[in-house]
């Protein structure tokens, strides 16, 4: 006798019938489930660091200064303003040599004025106001010293011929000219009081953790120097 049973070759487990997920989407799948929270504050920091990064690659300043000139441009046409993170990097690199172009941006987008009695930025003119070949350093002690102070500053010196001569010169990139003002007169005044130069110009000092700074009062502007 032939017995026919009927059903049975349609009747499959549940688990046998439902369609698999491939390999990729159970890794996608995992990595979501380990994912941190975009909100915590780890991802914040991730965050940051990656935009950081973005803008400024981790490189010696000493043979890639090109190329870190190239980025922080970069970052700067992005954004349109060079934030208070992307300066703090910047210090990282306090030896970068900058352009005058590049050096008169990162003054006006941080508020400071800049003034020249001959109108011009030639290097090697006395009348000039030059910022080429500036240490990263110096501006960012100027910016720096804006932002503390809370004053207007207006850079009048910078690397142009017609200052002392000196391995932390103007020359060298290590000090900028700003105007007096009531406000920086008095902010700076307040500093440790050091000795009266042979110019006759008194001098205050300041020590920080991100630098000493020099500040000489000459008649008609303040001659800081950025260490």
């Amino acid at each position: 006798m032939q017995i026919t049973v009927t059903g049975l070759a349609s009747a499959r487990p549940a688990s046998a019938s439902a369609p698999r997920r491939p390999a990729a989407a159970h890794g996608a799948a995992d990595a979501a489930r380990h994912r941190p929270d975009a909100t915590s504050p780890a991802a914040r920091h991730a965050a940051r660091v990656r935009t950081l990064n973005n803008a400024l690659p981790a490189t010696r300043y000493a043979t890639n200064a090109p190329r870190l000139g190239r980025a922080a441009a970069a970052a700067q046409a992005r954004t349109g303003v060079l934030g208070a993170a992307l300066w703090r990097q910047h210090r990282l690199y306090h030896a970068v040599r900058l352009g005058h172009v590049q050096a008169a941006r990162r003054l006006r987008h941080a508020g400071l004025g800049r003034r020249s009695s001959g109108h011009c930025a030639n290097r090697h003119r006395r009348s000039c106001t030059s910022l080429d070949t500036v240490r990263l350093g110096t501006l960012w002690g100027v910016v720096d010293l804006k932002r503390r102070s809370r004053c207007p500053l207006v850079v009048t010196g910078g690397t142009e011929a017609g200052h002392a001569h000196g391995p932390r010169s103007h020359g060298q990139g290590y000090k900028l000219d700003i105007e007096h003002n009531k406000c920086v007169d008095r902010y700076i005044r307040a500093k440790q009081r050091g000795t009266v130069r042979g110019d006759g110009a008194g001098t205050y000092s300041e020590r920080r953790p991100q630098g000493h700074t020099v500040y000489a009062d000459e008649p008609s502007h303040w001659d800081i120097t950025f260490l």
